[in-house]
Protein backbone atom coordinates (compact mmCIF):
# COMPACT_ATOMS: atom_id res chain seq x y z
CA UNK A 1 0.00 0.00 0.00
CA UNK A 2 1.29 3.46 -0.78
CA UNK A 3 1.94 5.77 2.09
CA UNK A 4 -1.23 7.78 2.47
CA UNK A 5 0.35 11.06 3.52
CA UNK A 6 2.48 11.03 0.35
CA UNK A 7 -0.51 10.63 -1.94
CA UNK A 8 -2.48 13.38 -0.16
CA UNK A 9 0.52 15.69 -0.22
CA UNK A 10 1.17 14.90 -3.89
CA UNK A 11 -2.44 15.65 -4.90
CA UNK A 12 -2.33 18.98 -3.07
CA UNK A 13 0.99 19.83 -4.67
CA UNK A 14 -0.31 19.04 -8.18
CA UNK A 15 -3.40 21.22 -7.65
CA UNK A 16 -1.19 24.14 -6.59
CA UNK A 17 1.06 23.54 -9.59
CA UNK A 18 -1.89 23.64 -12.02
CA UNK A 19 -3.22 26.86 -10.50
CA UNK A 20 0.13 28.63 -10.64
CA UNK A 21 0.95 27.26 -14.10
CA UNK A 22 -2.27 28.76 -15.51
CA UNK A 23 -1.22 32.18 -14.22
CA UNK A 24 2.30 31.74 -15.56
CA UNK A 25 1.09 30.73 -19.05
CA UNK A 26 -1.44 33.56 -19.19
CA UNK A 27 1.17 36.17 -18.28
CA UNK A 28 3.63 34.78 -20.82
CA UNK A 29 0.99 34.99 -23.56
CA UNK A 30 0.13 38.56 -22.56
CA UNK A 31 3.83 39.43 -22.60
CA UNK A 32 4.18 38.24 -26.20
CA UNK A 33 1.18 40.28 -27.31
CA UNK A 34 2.11 43.61 -25.72
CA UNK A 35 4.18 46.20 -27.52
CA UNK A 36 5.19 48.60 -24.75
CA UNK A 37 8.48 47.86 -23.08
CA UNK A 38 7.29 48.92 -19.63
CA UNK A 39 4.34 46.54 -19.79
CA UNK A 40 6.60 43.67 -20.87
CA UNK A 41 8.99 44.33 -17.98
CA UNK A 42 6.12 44.40 -15.51
CA UNK A 43 4.76 41.07 -16.79
CA UNK A 44 8.20 39.44 -16.71
CA UNK A 45 8.65 40.63 -13.12
CA UNK A 46 5.26 39.14 -12.15
CA UNK A 47 6.13 35.80 -13.76
CA UNK A 48 9.45 35.71 -11.89
CA UNK A 49 7.67 36.38 -8.58
CA UNK A 50 5.45 33.29 -8.92
CA UNK A 51 6.68 30.29 -6.91
CA UNK A 52 8.49 27.58 -8.84
CA UNK A 53 7.17 24.05 -8.57
CA UNK A 54 8.70 20.74 -9.40
CA UNK A 55 6.38 17.76 -9.31
CA UNK A 56 7.66 14.33 -8.39
CA UNK A 57 6.05 11.19 -9.74
CA UNK A 58 5.17 8.44 -7.28
CA UNK A 59 4.13 4.86 -7.93
CA UNK A 60 0.39 4.56 -7.26
CA UNK A 61 0.78 1.04 -5.85
CA UNK A 62 3.89 1.25 -3.68
CA UNK A 63 4.44 4.99 -3.18
CA UNK A 64 8.05 4.79 -4.39
CA UNK A 65 9.48 7.92 -5.95
CA UNK A 66 12.29 6.46 -8.04
CA UNK A 67 12.19 4.86 -11.49
CA UNK A 68 8.52 5.63 -12.06
CA UNK A 69 7.13 5.34 -15.59
CA UNK A 70 5.06 8.45 -16.24
CA UNK A 71 2.50 6.87 -18.56
CA UNK A 72 1.49 4.15 -16.09
CA UNK A 73 2.46 5.86 -12.79
CA UNK A 74 4.07 2.57 -11.77
CA UNK A 75 7.56 1.81 -10.51
CA UNK A 76 9.72 -0.48 -12.62
CA UNK A 77 9.10 -3.42 -10.28
CA UNK A 78 5.32 -3.12 -10.46
CA UNK A 79 5.44 -2.45 -14.22
CA UNK A 80 7.40 -5.65 -14.78
CA UNK A 81 5.09 -7.62 -12.51
CA UNK A 82 1.84 -6.41 -14.10
CA UNK A 83 3.20 -6.57 -17.65
CA UNK A 84 4.15 -10.20 -17.03
CA UNK A 85 0.60 -11.01 -15.93
CA UNK A 86 -0.85 -9.13 -18.92
CA UNK A 87 -2.69 -6.54 -16.83
CA UNK A 88 -1.35 -3.54 -18.78
CA UNK A 89 -2.95 -2.80 -22.12
CA UNK A 90 -0.46 -2.61 -24.98
CA UNK A 91 2.45 -4.06 -22.99
CA UNK A 92 3.64 -7.61 -23.25
CA UNK A 93 6.66 -9.40 -21.94
CA UNK A 94 9.29 -9.81 -24.60
CA UNK A 95 11.37 -12.90 -25.05
CA UNK A 96 14.00 -13.78 -27.60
Amino acid sequence: MPRKYLTIKDKKHRRQFQRIEKKRRWQQICNRNTTSLDEQRRLVYEVQRLPKFRTKNFCILTGKGRSVYRFFHLSRHMLRKHAGFGNLVGVKKSSW
